[in-house]
């Protein structure tokens, strides 16, 4: 099982806060259904984690799934470069990592 694309929809709900959607997709190429757990952590430019969500979930044997989350964050620098972080653990143990950056424009 691995994370096959991250994609970051950064969206502004007030005047300070930030919403960053991240769809994450993952496939599973077993034979087995397999549990995953997934963290999504955003961090600044010096590597500060300024948000960060987790999500259990279920991917059929052979298949795929899109996976939405939502990192809040509080008064981002604006046009300063994040990045999001999606790390994929199956048992506690991580298999899989991809990342994509983002900005928070103006």
């Amino acid at each position: 099982m691995k994370i096959t694309d991250v994609k970051v929809f950064p969206e502004k709900k007030t005047a300070d806060v930030w919403d960053a959607v991240t769809d994450t997709e993952i496939v599973n190429v077993s034979d087995n259904d397999i549990m995953a757990h997934l963290v999504t952590r955003l961090t600044d430019a010096n590597e500060n984690t300024v948000g960060k969500t987790e999500t259990d979930f279920t991917v059929k044997a052979g298949g795929k799934v899109l996976v939405k989350q939502s990192v809040l964050t509080y008064s981002p620098l604006l046009d300063e470069v994040y990045v999001m972080s999606c790390a994929l653990y199956v048992n506690g143990a991580e298999i899989s990592r991809q990342s994509a950056a983002l900005t928070f424009a103006r």
